[in-house]
């Protein structure tokens, strides 16, 4: 299962799709009794944590209620569209008008961290964490980001920004190619 959505999500959004989250897997564990669910998440902020914090959350209780075998089908791979260095600098949408983005930064790095470090705790060796190698795009797409490229160059973006337009366009390729939901 492929995830990707907004980063900038209030706590009542991100407590419905905790619920909605929650409903799929659990739909997705009783429709496919004897296959391996495997979350593909980049780990970003708002709906890609929310979606890996509610699998880590589902596959607690059901270890609590005995559901032994539908807890370990349950499994998170985490393809990071740049190095890890460039991908963090990445992070931090303030979560307040008031919030200054140096903090928000801060606190979305730890809240990265945690997150990675609780699927390590909770799914060991099957919490795997990579490099994505970034799938060639076609000539029409890579067109595509050569002009929104050019257009954030010409707006006074960063460099870092601008590369960043096409790791995470070749992230979503990555998720269209290897996801079956």
């Amino acid at each position: 299962i492929a995830v990707s959505g907004h980063r900038d999500l209030d706590a009542q959004q991100r407590a419905s799709l905790g619920r909605r989250f929650s409903a799929l897997l659990e739909l997705v564990l009783v429709a496919l009794p004897h296959t391996p669910v495997v979350v593909l998440s980049a780990l970003a902020d708002g709906a890609d944590r929310e979606f890996a914090a509610t699998l880590l959350d589902l596959r607690e209780r059901l270890e609590r209620e005995g559901a032994h075998d539908a807890a370990r089908r349950l499994s998170v791979a985490v393809p990071m569209p740049l190095p890890r260095a460039e991908y963090l600098a990445t992070f931090g949408l303030p979560a307040s008008p008031s919030e200054p983005l140096a903090q928000a930064h801060a606190r979305s790095v730890e809240e990265f961290e945690a997150l990675q470090s609780r699927l390590i705790s909770v799914l060991g060796s099957s919490a795997q964490a990579y490099r994505l190698e970034a799938p060639a795009l076609d000539d029409e797409t890579q067109a595509r980001v050569s002009r929104q490229q050019t257009q954030m160059r010409a707006a006074g973006a960063s460099q870092a920004e601008i590369d960043a337009v096409g790791a995470y366009t070749a992230l979503a390729r990555y998720l269209l190619q290897h996801a079956h939901l």
